[in-house]
Formats: C-alpha cells, sequence, structure tokens
C-alpha cells in the first residue's frame, strides 16, 4: 500500500518547490519524463524536446491533454505517440513529423521487474476519473455495489484505486466504502514513484476492471493479468451523455477490438502492440531522438568550442552594426535585444554601438565567459528550451545558430524564440542545400517555418558586409508586435 501525503487536497498538485518552467508541465504526468530520463542516464531536470503523448487513446493519441494536437499542429513540435495505432493515426491526419517510442512506463525499472511480483487473490477496480466536483456520489455507490458482487463471484477480494480526483472526496470515497470495498489511490499525478506504485498495484492483481478502453486495460494485459472492460463509464455531470461518445467509452466497439477485455482470455501480445513494445529504443537511440542534440551542438557546449571561442575572425564585430541597423530599419520601437546562440559576443558589441541593451544565451562556457568579461549579461542555455521567462525582450535574435539544429527540431526552435520576444524576431541564416556542409546540417525553409509559428515577415534581405550568415528575416511576433 502506499503512503500517502497528509493533506489528500494536494494528491494531484505538482509536489512544493518544483518549477515547471522550461519544461512540458505535461510531460511529466504520471512520471512519464522522469521515467524516460532515468533510463537514459540524464539528470532528472533535463527537459524534453517535445511533447509525449501521455494516455492510451485510440486516435493519434495527442488528444488526452487539452490543446495537445493544437499546439503540437501550430508550432510544428517534436512529438512521440505510443503505439503504431497512434503513429497511423498522427500520419493519416497529416502530422507526419513523429515518432513512436512506446509507452513510458515500458522503460521503467518497475516494469522490468514486474514478472517477480506475486499475485494476490485482488481483483482491482479502476473505474474513470471523475473530475469532481461533478460525479453523483449515488453513481459510486450503485458503482461499487455491481463491482463487489462481481468480484466475489468471481471468488475474489474487491479494491477500488480511485483517480486522485476522486479520492481527495470524502464522500465518494464513503459512498464506496459504505458498499464493502476498499479504497486506495496510486498518488498523484505528479508525485514521485507514480509508475512504481501503479505497476506494483496492477501485477499484485488477480484481474484488473476498468469501465472504459484505458491505459491500465492495456498495461495490466501486457503484464499478464486478466483484464476486464465493464460497466458503466463515470460521464461528467455537467456533460451531456450524447457529447461523451469516444470509442473508448463504447463496449461493443471494445469487444469487437479487443475481444479479450470481455472474455478475460490472454491479452499480453495485442496489448504489448498496443503500448508500442516495439518502438522501445535503446537509451543512446532515445536520447539522440528526444534531446534534440547534433554532434555540433554537443561541440559548442563542450571545452572543443574554446578554440572557435577565442577566434578573432569569427568575433570580428566590424560592419556588424550597420547589418544590424539595416534589418531592423522596418521597425523603430526596439530598445532592448537579446541574441540565443551569442559566442563570444561579437553582435552584442554591435548592438551596444547602437545603444540598444543586449543580453545573450549561449551553451559555450569559454564564449560566454568572454562575453561575460566585456560586460554583458549571458545565461547558459540553447536551443530549443532556452530557460528564461517569455517576452524576454523586445527582439529576439538568431544568428547561424539553426543550421547547428536537427531539422526536425527547427520548428521547436523558432517557436521558443518566439515565446522569448516580444514584438520581433530576427534571424540571420544559410540557405544550404539539403544535406551537411562543413559539418553543418543542411538549410530550411526559415520564412515558412517563421509563417507556422504565426509570425508576419516584415522583412528579408541578403548582406554581404561582415562575417555573419548571409539571409535574414525580420517577423512580427503575433499580436505581440501590435503598439502598446
Amino acid at each position: 500500500m502506499m503512503t500517502l501525503p497528509p493533506d489528500r487536497a494536494t494528491l494531484d498538485m505538482p509536489p512544493p518547490g518544483r518549477s515547471p518552467r522550461g519544461v512540458y508541465l505535461a510531460n511529466q504526468w504520471y512520471g512519464h519524463q522522469a521515467t524516460l530520463l532515468a533510463y537514459m542516464g540524464l539528470p532528472l531536470d533535463t527537459p524534453l524536446h517535445g511533447k509525449i503523448q501521455i494516455g492510451w487513446q485510440s486516435g493519434t493519441g495527442l488528444d488526452a491533454e487539452q490543446g495537445c494536437r493544437l499546439e503540437v499542429t501550430h508550432y510544428r513540435l517534436p512529438f512521440y505517440v505510443w503505439g503504431p495505432r497512434h503513429l497511423r493515426a498522427c500520419q493519416a491526419a497529416g502530422l507526419g513529423w513523429g515518432h513512436g517510442i512506446g509507452a513510458p512506463l515500458l522503460y521503467s525499472e518497475a516494469w522490468k521487474n514486474a514478472d517477480a511480483t506475486e499475485r494476490s487473490g485482488v481483483a482491482l477496480g479502476m473505474p474513470s476519473h471523475s473530475h469532481a466536483p461533478y460525479w453523483i456520489d449515488d453513481g459510486w455507490r450503485a458503482w461499487a455495489q455491481d463491482f463487489r458482487q462481481w468480484a466475489r463471484a468471481q471468488g475474489l477480494v474487491p479494491l477500488a484505486c480511485l483517480h486522485p480526483a476522486d479520492y481527495v472526496r470524502d464522500a465518494t470515497l464513503a459512498a464506496i466504502e459504505d458498499e464493502g470495498v476498499p479504497v486506495t489511490c496510486v498518488g498523484g499525478a505528479f508525485w514521485p514513484g507514480y509508475p512504481d506504485r501503479l505497476v506494483g498495484l496492477l501485477a499484485s492483481s488477480a484481474v484488473v476492471v476498468t469501465d472504459r478502453v484505458c491505459s491500465p486495460t492495456f498495461y495490466a494485459a501486457a503484464l499478464g493479468r486478466r483484464s476486464i472492460v465493464r460497466g458503466t463509464p463515470r460521464v461528467p455531470g455537467n456533460v451531456p451523455a450524447d457529447e461523451w461518445r469516444a470509442v473508448e467509452v463504447d463496449h461493443d466497439w471494445a469487444a469487437r477490438e479487443f475481444p479479450w477485455t470481455v472474455d478475460g482470455s490472454d491479452g499480453r501480445d495485442a496489448a504489448l502492440r498496443e503500448l508500442g513494445a516495439e518502438f522501445v529504443r535503446s537509451p543512446e537511440e532515445l536520447r539522440a531522438l528526444t534531446t534534440g542534440d547534433t554532434p555540433q551542438v554537443a561541440c559548442w557546449s563542450s571545452s572543443e568550442s574554446e578554440s572557435y571561442a577565442e577566434n578573432p575572425t569569427v568575433n570580428d564585430a566590424t560592419g556588424r552594426a550597420d547589418v544590424l541597423a539595416a534589418a531592423m530599419g522596418a521597425v523603430g520601437d526596439v530598445s532592448s535585444v537579446l541574441e540565443v546562440g551569442c559566442g563570444a559576443g561579437p553582435n552584442l558589441h554591435a548592438l551596444r554601438e547602437l545603444a540598444i541593451a543586449a543580453h545573450g544565451v549561449e551553451p559555450g562556457a569559454r564564449a560566454r565567459a568572454l562575453a561575460q568579461e566585456a560586460g554583458f549579461d549571458v545565461t547558459e542555455g540553447s536551443l530549443p528550451r532556452v530557460p528564461l521567462d517569455d517576452s524576454r525582450a523586445d527582439l529576439v535574435l538568431s544568428a547561424g545558430v539553426l543550421i547547428h539544429v536537427r531539422p526536425d527540431m527547427r520548428a521547436a526552435c523558432i517557436a521558443e524564440l518566439v515565446r522569448l520576444a516580444r514584438r520581433y524576431v530576427l534571424l540571420f541564416e544559410y540557405e544550404l542545400d539539403a544535406g551537411a556542409w562543413n559539418g553543418h546540417v543542411g538549410g530550411d525553409d526559415f520564412a515558412a517555418l517563421l509563417d507556422n509559428c504565426g509570425c508576419q515577415i516584415l522583412a528579408h534581405g541578403v548582406q554581404t558586409t561582415c562575417n555573419m550568415a548571409r539571409t535574414w528575416w525580420l517577423a512580427s511576433v503575433g499580436n505581440k508586435a501590435l503598439p502598446l
């Protein structure tokens, strides 16, 4: 049995002191991000560069998190789904840049050791969560009566495992326990150890009963436990039943698609397929896929970048002030600039000549130190997740950075530049042919990427007078660029 926090009202809240800044908060639900990072041998505060499917669904898997599909589509964010069903649905929906990685729970130590867990004579009931306070307590009482009778007919002891939203309600607990069904909970989605507790509870049960097809339906079957779908899914009291028609709650569909959820037969192979066991990757493969690292980014963060940081040709600021002034000439309201990937600061020096407050972000320790010694405020970091607040400066500058980034990560990088900008984004890049040049990753349609992130191109040009990337684009950042 798990140890719960003293105050049940905090059960589904992020633990105190935990900051979601710089990460996708939903990636941390159910211990997904922590599980993957532990498997990859990375620090637990390492952000994953993309969205992770948070639960099994019959479609793309992206709709379990409200707004996720819209965000992924609009910003072309990297995303990672569980199984082949979800990957096919994404491709059919025009979301062809996703990757299958399998359910994060499959990477946990608890899952690897689950076969050693001794089964009890328990029938574990996991009813749909209710988003309290909209459930009707009389409905919980009816569910408990039905579940208790069914479990005892199977010669098993009933045990209810509630979602935290239901577990924190005294009336719900009383309605179920009064019918002779003990209640437990594996904890809030953000609490450490969630995967271990969930796997332990499922693996120790003889049978798991859900009232709709959901993640635990497949987890239980994949662990070799009987997994049954029965009963009436709990529909929120403020939502008309005819508006809640997802196939996951259609028992006829479930019976046709997964007959083992009705007759209690062995569903292990089918469940592993739905969970994406075929997509499970090695730590090295998963790290390369989810962190967005390229050899160039790794190089900039290592001691190998020191000679580049001190190269006088690279750091020559001659002519840069004129180039930057010309590129920003279409707008006259820039008083602060943040350069992401500033190196030792040649562009920061040029901005200082223009009397513009300049700040930087740089992964390389030596380059960052040189810029700081020159009096600039430079933060350690790199795209596509920069550890700074939204709307950090009037204009965000990136010059010759995106060619070092994997092509499928560039949209996320530009989306991050947009997040950091109050009004404008200015890109200087090399428009290279596909492939590689001098160790750099091939070019891209940067104007289209800006457009896909909701930006409006205000000016575009080519410079040939200084040691900077040649082609530039100045874009407004949606309604942030409107006069205040």
